[in-house]
């Protein structure tokens, strides 16, 4: 039986989701795992002036759709701005 591979990428971005796409092209099977700020797609910053200027939908801001997480089987994890020693590994050293 073959090994399910299990990866954990680090940010939300457009570099976040491609890494994401490219790995589940090349393993299917694997568990993609997504640890952003925030639990929504990655958008198009610059296009945000233009959204607040009405020349742009909402949609147009995002560079996948809001069903991409689950659509492609990644988990995506958020934390709030600021509490990042949520993520942080435990300090053993205290123990």
């Amino acid at each position: 039986m073959a090994e399910r591979l299990s990866y954990v990428i680090i940010g939300n971005g457009i570099a976040g989701v491609t890494a994401a796409e490219t790995l589940r092209q090349e393993q299917p099977s694997a568990e993609i795992t997504i640890i952003a700020e925030t639990p929504t797609p990655a958008c198009h910053r610059p296009a945000l002036k233009d959204y607040l200027a009405g020349r742009v939908s909402e949609e147009a801001l995002f560079a996948r759709r809001p069903s991409f997480y689950a659509d492609k089987g990644h988990e995506l994890r958020s934390f709030a701005a600021g509490n990042r020693r949520a993520l942080a590994p435990p300090d053993l050293s205290r123990q």
